[in-house]
């Protein structure tokens, strides 16, 4: 059952009248594809590739059970650091900022191991 707000959104859509000259309006079959080529995403194929984005990111661990996340850390670092991870994206160090921090952590985790109980 929709909402009122629905209702009421759509009703105000669908009475604007001043769009421009350049504006085509889509309905029926062709609307999805036609949102799909202006978001120049692909629409879903079927209803797995319809969970599988829903999903959102994939999990680090390939393994992972579905609804398992990666563990996420979020750090602040300041301009000289900044710069350098900059400077390592642009000569193509790594491929993100996420993929070097990883791989940062995992040198200093094998150069720096805790003794074990």
């Amino acid at each position: 059952m929709p909402n009122a707000h629905d209702d009421e959104r759509s009703d105000w859509a669908e009475a604007l009248t001043d769009f421009g000259p350049e504006t085509k309006i889509y309905s029926g079959p062709d609307s999805r594809k036609a949102l799909a080529e202006l978001l120049d995403v692909a629409p879903a194929t079927d209803e797995h590739d319809v969970t599988r984005r829903l999903r959102g990111r994939p999990s680090l661990n390939p393994d992972a059970q579905p609804g398992r996340h990666s563990r996420q850390l979020n750090v602040r670092i300041g301009e000289e650091l900044g710069d350098m991870v900059a400077l390592h994206l642009t000569n193509r160090t790594a491929k993100s900022e996420s993929e070097l921090v990883r791989a940062a952590l995992s040198e200093f985790f094998e150069r720096h191991q805790l003794p074990t109980a």
